[in-house]
């Protein structure tokens, strides 16, 4: 079965078991395994092994990647299993190669007074009692040994490059002090991490099979997580893994229907028939591992929690893609006036603001003045098509040559929309903003766009329940024998605030380090 394809949402539902209304989203939530799609996505083996290893990782993202440097340096044998046609193409390698952690060798060659207390107060404050503590400490504790053991492997960190940047530690400064955890590699791109790793493992004997997808947990008749089958290039096989299997397929954020059924009751609904969220990540983030933990029984925890949730742009429904708003113009209400701030505090309050408008939208309105000032990098609004020629012809954007052919267009009145550009830019002239907006640009030069604001994250970051040694826990707090989870796919790890840029990276690199030391302690199957 291939789940980027077969998945729709009556098998969704089936396979993961929902509970309905508020019990869905107390917390935690489980997926029972008895079921028709259940038994899609694990069974027990009973026939021959196509190839045997020690050691599965489905994923090779950040999390896997460390994994099998980790696990193929003990001298095992080691695949990774990556639906994708290279390394280069996960959220861990396409992101800004920023990451968080407390107590590096970097802090202390630039005289920065750290400890793991005070990085820990940092992350309770922002989790704001929704992660797992557990998680939270191990984080933590670890991070910083995670960053030096990267720059070990080959990643291009220095003193120069340690900053705030990207952290939320200036709106925390009651709690603890704001110190440079911040740690960012020269390249500029999660690719200076995930490249010295993929390039370490290949050395140590890893072997790496790309464009092959990992469709199915298999079971022996103890309960235990033995092997996987894999399609590829539509041709199935069955790999065993002697020691055991470890999941780092990410999010589903680009899954409209697991969207849909696990966050949108949780928050104010924006639209009934649509994700509440949309994604700007890797088309891949599909829920796939997360699924097939719970074939066996996993519990989810927090499974309408993301990061870095901001405003951005509806793209396509069908496939949850959305666009992130790099530079916005003016969000203007039904009623063609401005009640939101569009920038300058942190980005969840923003979509906040945004939920509590008239049926839960607003209208993001921008000119081509804007979109040839920030060219550059990426536009006002990244993720999209040159010139928006895909969102325009799908009608996720509008355009139009005066402000009253756009308020035609968004059913707006015209003279109200008219006289808020206006007193927009009168604003944006004298630095004095109806809203308090700093540096804002006027909306002048036509053509004018539209597009509707959606919350966008670049992936989930609620999922299976693991312990620290981030094996997989069911729904009684047992581990499921010889399967582990790590990176987004793991819940608890963040609470219901991000902190910042690099958490996701330093728990992804901290929980594949911890899961590829672990399971090599395991005996093997016979």
């Amino acid at each position: 079965m291939n789940l980027n394809e077969g998945l729709n949402r009556r098998s969704f539902l089936k396979g993961a078991a929902l509970m309905g209304g508020a019990a869905a989203f107390a917390g935690m939530a489980g997926c029972a395994p008895q079921t028709s799609a259940s038994q899609e996505l694990s069974s027990t083996s009973d026939s021959a092994w196509d190839k045997e290893v020690d050691v599965v990782i489905a994923g090779a993202g950040g999390g896997g990647l460390a994994a099998a440097v980790e696990a193929s340096a003990a001298g095992k044998e080691v695949v990774v299993c990556e639906v994708m046609s290279s390394a280069t193409m996960s959220n861990s390698a396409l992101c800004a190669g920023m990451i968080q952690g407390a107590c590096t060798k970097l802090q202390k060659e630039a005289g920065i007074d750290d400890s793991v207390e005070e990085f820990d107060k940092y992350l309770t404050a922002v989790a704001e009692g929704f992660e797992n503590p557990e998680l939270r400490r191990l984080y933590a504790e670890k991070s910083g040994e995670t960053i030096d053991w990267l720059a070990e492997q080959g990643a291009a960190l220095s003193t120069e490059r340690l900053s705030t940047q990207g952290t939320m530690v200036d709106y925390y400064t009651d709690v603890t002090p704001a110190v440079a955890r911040m740690h960012q590699n020269a390249d500029g791109i999660g690719a200076g991490f995930t490249e010295p790793l993929r390039k370490k493992a290949e050395e140590q004997g890893a072997e790496f099979m790309f464009d092959t997808q990992v469709t199915r947990l298999l079971t022996n008749a103890d309960g235990e997580v033995e092997g996987v089958i894999v399609a590829d290039g539509g041709k199935e096989q069955r790999i065993k893994a002697r020691l055991g299997v470890i999941l780092n397929t990410g999010g589903f954020s680009r899954n409209a229907d697991m969207v849909r059924s696990f966050m949108s009751p949780a928050m104010p609904g924006m639209f009934s028939d649509r994700p509440i969220m949309g994604s700007y990540g890797s088309p891949w983030q599909q829920g796939d591992g997360i699924m097939m933990a719970c074939a066996l029984g996993a519990k989810l925890v927090n499974p309408w929690c993301a990061y870095n949730v901001a405003p951005g742009l509806e793209r396509k429904v069908e496939d949850n893609s959305a666009g992130y708003i790099s530079m916005p113009g003016i969000f203007v209400s039904t009623d063609g006036q401005r009640h939101v701030l569009e920038n300058g505090r942190p980005t969840e309050n923003v979509v906040g603001d945004v939920w509590k408008q008239p049926n839960g939208y607003v209208w993001n309105i921008w000119d081509q003045g804007l979109a040839d000032a920030t060219a550059d990098f990426g536009g006002p609004i990244m993720y999209c098509s040159d010139g928006f020629e895909e969102e325009l012809s799908g009608g996720y954007v509008v355009k139009a040559d005066t402000v009253e052919e756009l308020a035609a267009a968004l059913d707006l009145d015209a003279d109200t929309l008219k006289k808020t550009i206006d007193g927009f830019n009168e604003g944006a002239a004298s630095g004095v903003d109806a809203l308090g907006r700093q540096n804002a640009m006027p909306l002048m030069q036509p053509p004018f766009f539209a597009g509707r604001v959606i919350a966008v994250s670049p992936d989930t970051a609620g999922g299976v329940d693991v312990n620290t040694n981030t094996q997989v826990l069911n729904v009684f707090g047992e581990v499921i024998p010889r399967l582990y989870a790590v990176g987004n796919m793991v819940g608890g790890f963040k609470g219901k605030v991000n902190a910042g840029c690099g958490q996701a990276l330093g728990w992804t690199y901290t929980s594949g380090r911890i899961a590829g030391q672990h399971v090599v302690t395991l005996e093997p199957l016979a």
